[in-house]
């Protein structure tokens, strides 16, 4: 029964903010509805990468996404997180705009 007292709206616009700076910041090419609901981004893989080097591309750069073929039978998409730090997520953002960039090149 306390659970259900405990006020939850400083969560709620916490995860609001990091979503709305992550749509906000995130380069144009990874075409992205904001999410409703959740602390999960599903974005587009930019510039019709191949989901195997956009992984790769990832993962040199210390970025731990899920590749949407986890989930469907496209590869065109992959999930991330944004229940992290503010640091964290800046660091994030900033390593998916380079991945935009060398496969925008």
């Amino acid at each position: 029964e306390v659970a259900l007292d405990l006020d939850m709206s400083p969560y709620v616009e916490e995860y609001r903010g990091k979503r709305d700076r992550l749509v906000a910041d995130l380069h144009p090419a990874f075409e992205l509805v904001p999410p409703g609901g959740s602390f999960y981004a599903f974005p587009k893989i930019p510039f019709e990468a191949e989901e195997s080097a956009f992984m790769e591309a990832c993962l040199e750069r210390k970025i731990l996404v899920v590749p949407g073929s986890a989930f469907s039978r496209v590869g065109s998409h992959f999930r991330l997180s944004f229940a992290v730090t503010d640091e964290e997520l800046s660091r994030g953002i900033e390593a998916l705009n380079e991945v935009a960039v060398k496969f925008g090149n």
